[in-house]
Protein backbone atom coordinates (compact mmCIF):
# COMPACT_ATOMS: atom_id res chain seq x y z
CA UNK A 1 0.00 0.00 0.00
CA UNK A 2 2.80 2.59 1.06
CA UNK A 3 4.55 1.54 -2.47
CA UNK A 4 1.34 2.02 -4.76
CA UNK A 5 0.96 4.31 -7.60
CA UNK A 6 -1.22 7.28 -6.61
CA UNK A 7 -4.65 6.43 -8.82
CA UNK A 8 -4.99 8.27 -12.34
CA UNK A 9 -8.09 9.78 -12.66
CA UNK A 10 -10.42 8.19 -15.17
CA UNK A 11 -11.95 10.54 -17.82
CA UNK A 12 -14.28 8.05 -19.66
CA UNK A 13 -15.99 7.21 -15.86
CA UNK A 14 -16.60 11.26 -14.80
CA UNK A 15 -20.20 12.39 -15.65
CA UNK A 16 -21.28 16.28 -15.53
CA UNK A 17 -25.09 15.38 -15.01
CA UNK A 18 -24.71 13.18 -11.67
CA UNK A 19 -22.44 15.80 -10.29
CA UNK A 20 -24.65 18.51 -11.35
CA UNK A 21 -27.45 16.25 -9.45
CA UNK A 22 -25.89 15.01 -7.37
CA UNK A 23 -24.58 19.53 -6.42
CA UNK A 24 -28.49 20.23 -5.85
CA UNK A 25 -29.21 16.96 -3.70
CA UNK A 26 -26.08 18.40 -1.32
CA UNK A 27 -27.93 22.27 -1.56
CA UNK A 28 -31.25 20.87 -0.99
CA UNK A 29 -29.81 18.78 2.22
CA UNK A 30 -27.76 21.66 3.58
CA UNK A 31 -30.95 24.05 3.16
CA UNK A 32 -33.22 21.68 5.29
CA UNK A 33 -30.43 20.96 7.75
CA UNK A 34 -29.97 24.85 8.41
CA UNK A 35 -33.06 25.50 8.93
CA UNK A 36 -33.72 22.49 11.18
CA UNK A 37 -30.41 24.05 13.17
CA UNK A 38 -32.34 27.70 13.28
CA UNK A 39 -35.07 26.08 14.66
CA UNK A 40 -33.22 23.98 17.41
CA UNK A 41 -35.01 20.70 16.14
CA UNK A 42 -32.80 17.46 16.97
CA UNK A 43 -31.22 15.11 14.24
CA UNK A 44 -33.92 12.38 15.30
CA UNK A 45 -36.96 14.64 15.29
CA UNK A 46 -38.87 13.70 12.08
CA UNK A 47 -40.27 16.63 9.90
CA UNK A 48 -42.84 16.88 6.69
CA UNK A 49 -40.81 17.83 3.50
CA UNK A 50 -42.17 18.55 0.04
CA UNK A 51 -39.45 20.01 -2.97
CA UNK A 52 -41.25 22.38 -5.76
CA UNK A 53 -39.20 22.22 -8.87
CA UNK A 54 -39.40 24.96 -11.41
CA UNK A 55 -40.23 23.63 -14.55
CA UNK A 56 -36.34 23.98 -16.22
CA UNK A 57 -34.76 22.32 -13.08
CA UNK A 58 -32.40 19.62 -14.53
CA UNK A 59 -32.53 17.41 -11.38
CA UNK A 60 -35.94 16.82 -11.39
CA UNK A 61 -36.20 13.49 -12.53
CA UNK A 62 -33.26 12.49 -10.51
CA UNK A 63 -35.18 14.27 -7.21
CA UNK A 64 -38.27 12.22 -8.65
CA UNK A 65 -36.37 8.91 -8.05
CA UNK A 66 -34.05 9.75 -5.06
CA UNK A 67 -37.18 10.67 -2.89
CA UNK A 68 -35.71 8.07 -0.27
CA UNK A 69 -32.57 8.88 -0.28
CA UNK A 70 -33.48 12.76 0.63
CA UNK A 71 -36.42 11.53 3.37
CA UNK A 72 -33.19 9.79 5.22
CA UNK A 73 -30.64 12.95 4.99
CA UNK A 74 -32.97 15.60 6.17
CA UNK A 75 -34.49 13.45 8.43
CA UNK A 76 -37.84 13.58 7.05
CA UNK A 77 -40.40 11.04 7.67
CA UNK A 78 -42.95 12.28 5.06
CA UNK A 79 -40.89 13.54 2.15
CA UNK A 80 -42.37 14.06 -1.44
CA UNK A 81 -42.25 16.32 -4.35
CA UNK A 82 -44.82 19.27 -3.88
CA UNK A 83 -48.01 18.47 -5.41
CA UNK A 84 -50.89 21.28 -6.46
CA UNK A 85 -53.07 19.50 -3.54
CA UNK A 86 -50.13 20.51 -0.85
CA UNK A 87 -51.04 23.02 1.54
CA UNK A 88 -47.62 25.24 2.10
CA UNK A 89 -49.91 26.66 5.50
CA UNK A 90 -47.07 26.09 8.15
CA UNK A 91 -44.13 25.26 5.64
CA UNK A 92 -40.78 27.84 6.27
CA UNK A 93 -39.38 28.10 2.16
CA UNK A 94 -35.64 27.43 1.58
CA UNK A 95 -35.14 28.50 -1.70
CA UNK A 96 -32.49 26.58 -4.03
CA UNK A 97 -31.43 26.72 -7.44
CA UNK A 98 -34.01 25.51 -9.43
CA UNK A 99 -36.57 24.27 -6.42
CA UNK A 100 -37.74 25.59 -3.57
CA UNK A 101 -38.35 23.27 -0.21
CA UNK A 102 -41.05 23.21 1.79
CA UNK A 103 -40.33 22.44 5.27
CA UNK A 104 -43.14 22.03 7.51
CA UNK A 105 -41.50 23.36 10.95
CA UNK A 106 -44.96 24.13 12.35
CA UNK A 107 -45.96 20.32 13.11
CA UNK A 108 -42.96 19.91 15.24
CA UNK A 109 -42.13 23.21 17.60
CA UNK A 110 -44.00 25.34 20.12
CA UNK A 111 -45.49 27.88 17.91
CA UNK A 112 -45.97 30.08 20.10
CA UNK A 113 -42.52 30.02 21.89
CA UNK A 114 -40.83 30.23 18.55
CA UNK A 115 -43.12 33.17 17.20
CA UNK A 116 -42.23 35.43 20.36
CA UNK A 117 -38.47 34.11 20.45
CA UNK A 118 -38.28 35.36 16.56
CA UNK A 119 -39.92 38.76 17.55
CA UNK A 120 -37.39 39.54 19.87
CA UNK A 121 -34.87 38.74 17.79
CA UNK A 122 -36.06 41.16 15.20
CA UNK A 123 -36.78 43.52 17.64
CA UNK A 124 -33.19 42.82 19.25
CA UNK A 125 -31.22 43.26 15.64
CA UNK A 126 -33.40 46.27 14.72
CA UNK A 127 -32.26 48.60 17.36
CA UNK A 128 -28.51 46.83 17.06
CA UNK A 129 -29.75 47.81 13.02
CA UNK A 130 -30.43 51.61 14.36
CA UNK A 131 -27.64 52.29 16.42
CA UNK A 132 -24.97 50.90 13.97
CA UNK A 133 -26.75 53.32 11.21
CA UNK A 134 -26.88 56.28 13.73
CA UNK A 135 -22.86 55.30 14.21
CA UNK A 136 -22.48 55.66 10.60
CA UNK A 137 -23.72 58.70 9.86
CA UNK A 138 -22.41 60.48 12.43
CA UNK A 139 -19.41 62.76 10.53
CA UNK A 140 -17.58 63.09 13.69
CA UNK A 141 -16.87 59.26 14.06
CA UNK A 142 -16.34 58.45 10.51
CA UNK A 143 -13.81 61.28 9.64
CA UNK A 144 -11.81 59.94 12.79
CA UNK A 145 -12.24 55.89 12.40
CA UNK A 146 -9.85 54.15 10.49
CA UNK A 147 -11.13 52.45 7.52
CA UNK A 148 -11.02 49.24 8.99
CA UNK A 149 -13.40 50.15 11.95
CA UNK A 150 -15.82 51.79 9.11
CA UNK A 151 -15.65 48.56 6.72
CA UNK A 152 -16.20 46.52 10.40
CA UNK A 153 -19.37 48.76 11.00
CA UNK A 154 -21.10 48.22 7.43
CA UNK A 155 -20.21 44.46 7.98
CA UNK A 156 -21.76 44.68 11.58
CA UNK A 157 -25.10 46.61 10.01
CA UNK A 158 -25.04 44.00 6.81
CA UNK A 159 -25.17 41.28 9.39
CA UNK A 160 -27.95 42.90 11.65
CA UNK A 161 -30.25 43.59 8.12
CA UNK A 162 -29.88 39.95 7.16
CA UNK A 163 -30.83 38.24 10.63
CA UNK A 164 -33.80 40.91 10.50
CA UNK A 165 -34.43 39.41 6.84
CA UNK A 166 -34.46 36.00 7.90
CA UNK A 167 -36.17 36.30 11.40
CA UNK A 168 -39.10 38.04 9.78
CA UNK A 169 -39.33 35.53 6.49
CA UNK A 170 -39.52 32.94 9.01
CA UNK A 171 -42.30 34.78 11.00
CA UNK A 172 -44.15 35.06 7.99
CA UNK A 173 -43.95 31.29 7.76
CA UNK A 174 -45.01 30.71 11.45
CA UNK A 175 -47.98 33.09 11.13
CA UNK A 176 -48.87 32.52 7.66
Amino acid sequence: LIVAEYPVVNEKRENGDIATSFDHLKELVQSVRTLRSEFNLPPGKKIKVRVKCNKDFFSAGFFAVETKLMASLTGSNDFEIFSESDSTDGAIAAVGNGFESLVYIRDVIDVEAEISKLKKGIEKNLKLKEQTEKKLSNENFVSRAKPEIIAKENSKLDEFTFAVEKMSAHLKGLEG
